[in-house]
């Protein structure tokens, strides 16, 4: 895991829907965060195949709000990794804090080698424009500059499909129109790879099955070009949890 940076979206009332103002609170100091302000972060998860060097997200270099975020590349080289020499760029969805770091801050690629797979209906949801002059207008224009720039590298899949060995696709719209998860298989095991494994609060619910199947209560905003569908994101939420603990 290799992070780009912390990402702060600001009170926790305009995130959460359903906790009451105390609840909030409890829940956020409970996990030893700031009460006033969510701060999420925006982890990279990096696999190695043994054929293929695969990430998944890419954090928000092209759009950074300041100095310490679109550290991905630079941490990256740290951990002893060449930009260069990676093979796949899979992000979850398309909204602005996931595929952002697909391209410099220069417009440059960070990833010059790699094929982006990503969902066909996620990359015609977020670069049609319908999407600009509304809330969504900040993850459409960061689709433009990230995506269609690489449309000859993005590689599309349907849901089941291996995109890797042992990457499996697995649809759960909600979030966004085209959502992905992913199972990652090796040596008997599996990994369930999902947006919400790098938000502490949501690991915090699926590590109790009660709390992740009540979950629903705990959704950012209500249904919107966003997030076109509550209703949708938490079912997917709560099918993904009895996944997790079958």
């Amino acid at each position: 895991m290799v992070s780009d940076g912390p990402l702060s979206i600001g009170d926790p009332k305009n995130t959460f829907r359903g906790p009451t103002a105390e609840e909030l609170s409890k829940m956020m100091s409970d996990q030893f965060l700031p009460t006033n302000n969510v701060v999420l972060d925006q982890n990279v998860l990096v696999i190695n195949t043994g054929d293929k060097l695969a990430l998944f997200e890419t954090g928000m270099s092209s759009v950074k709000r300041n100095d310490d975020m679109g550290r991905l590349v630079a941490n990256l080289k740290q951990s002893g990794i060449e930009p260069a020499d990676v093979d796949a760029v899979i992000p979850t969805h398309a909204h602005i804090d996931h595929i952002g770091g697909i391209m410099a801050a220069d417009g440059s690629r960070n990833f010059p080698n790699a094929q982006i797979y990503i969902s066909q209906a996620d990359l015609e949801f977020w670069t049609d424009d319908k999407r600009l002059g509304t809330p969504a207008e900040g993850s459409a224009l960061a689709a433009r500059k990230n995506l269609i720039p690489n449309r000859d590298r993005i590689v599309f899949y349907k849901d089941g499909q291996e995109v890797l060995p042992g990457v499996q696709a697995m649809h759960t719209p909600g979030h966004t129109v085209g959502h992905t998860s992913f199972v990652v298989n090796s040596g008997g095991k599996s990994l369930f790879v999902s947006r919400a494994s790098r938000r502490a609060l949501r690991s915090w619910t699926c590590s109790q099955p009660s709390a992740c199947r009540r979950s629903s209560t705990i959704c950012r905003g209500p249904a919107s070009v966003i997030s076109p569908s509550r209703a949708t994101a938490s079912a997917t939420w709560r099918s993904r949890c009895d996944w997790c603990f079958s």
